[in-house]
């Protein structure tokens, strides 16, 4: 589950600008994604989820 995560976030990092031209449409109007948004939420997957599912490890195995 790790490693698909970490692929999906560098996919995500790798691509934002192909990946931001997939616009959206809000009614009848094409709206892009900012690169940007889209790199920081590869990363906040890329780096948090290991960090947060170390954190949840780490605080389960010592209430038990």
């Amino acid at each position: 589950m790790g490693i698909l995560v970490a692929i999906l976030g560098m996919g995500l990092i790798w691509f934002a600008e192909p990946l931001g031209e997939i616009s959206s449409f809000s009614r009848g109007i094409p709206h892009t994604s900012p690169p940007l948004m889209i790199e920081i939420f590869g990363w906040m997957l890329l780096v948090g989820y290991p960090v947060v599912l170390f954190c949840v490890l780490r605080w389960a195995a010592s209430t038990v």
